[in-house]
């Protein structure tokens, strides 16, 4: 029960610092982020699909 109350307090303190220091991380870092994520991601994703899928062929079991 102890447990309960405690977590409830937690919150309003981050809260707090959050505001006091200004940072309003959760919503800018959010987006920042995921704009971000968004650029690597693709760029990794694009460099694989201009790879070759010799991989894919090798593991391949060879016709009968």
């Amino acid at each position: 029960m102890t447990d309960l109350n405690t977590p409830d307090s937690f919150p309003a303190t981050p809260d707090g610092l959050i505001d006091r220091d200004g940072l309003s991380s959760p919503a800018s870092p959010g987006s920042a982020d995921s704009s971000e994520a968004s650029t690597p991601l693709e760029g990794p994703a694009d460099n694989l699909s201009d790879l070759p899928k010799p991989t894919l062929a090798a593991h391949r079991p060879p016709p009968p």
